[in-house]
This record gives C-alpha cells, sequence and structure tokens, in this order.
C-alpha cells in the first residue's frame, strides 16, 4: 500500500506573511491564519512578484504571499511550486 505518488502530486494553496527567510536552507516559513509552514524552495520553486520573475533574495520578512505547495511524501516536506508576492506588509 502507497500513497506517495498521490500524496506528492496534491498541490495546495495558502495564503499568509512571510515569519522567516533562510537563505542557506532554501526555506521560507509562511504564517497563515491557522499556522506557520516552512516551505522548502527548489531549482523548480517559481518566484513573481505580479508578472515580474523574482528570487528567493527579493523575498523579505512581512511580505504578504500566496504560495502553491505539495507535500513531499518521502520526506514530509512542503516543496514551493510557486510563490508570488502580492505586498509588503511594511509601511
Amino acid at each position: 500500500f502507497s500513497v506517495s505518488s498521490f500524496a506528492t502530486e496534491h498541490e495546495t494553496t495558502h495564503e499568509g506573511v512571510i515569519s522567516t527567510v533562510d537563505a542557506n536552507a532554501k526555506t521560507v516559513k509562511v504564517k497563515t491564519d491557522k499556522e506557520e509552514l516552512t516551505i522548502h524552495m527548489t531549482d523548480k520553486s517559481h518566484i513573481t512578484a505580479g508578472k515580474e520573475n523574482k528570487t528567493l533574495a527579493d523575498v523579505k520578512v512581512g511580505d504578504k504571499v500566496t504560495c502553491k505547495i505539495i507535500l513531499d511524501a518521502m520526506d514530509g516536506k512542503y516543496i514551493c511550486l510557486g510563490l508570488n508576492i502580492k505586498g509588503s506588509g511594511k509601511k
């Protein structure tokens, strides 16, 4: 009995605020209304702000984001498919 093929293909989208950016580990933490998710960035993670392509270096604590993720069933990590920066939470 294996659920790995199903679990790795199940995409979810979360809205929240960036609470941590770790460039060395290639992770961001997104605080949603319900939880705080540690999301792993890969070479295939697509980061945008509107229609502009961005990099992890452009993601800042306080940014409001929408993130499309999958759960990697092999190691239980959330993997970022797409991260859209919707605006800064800082004035």
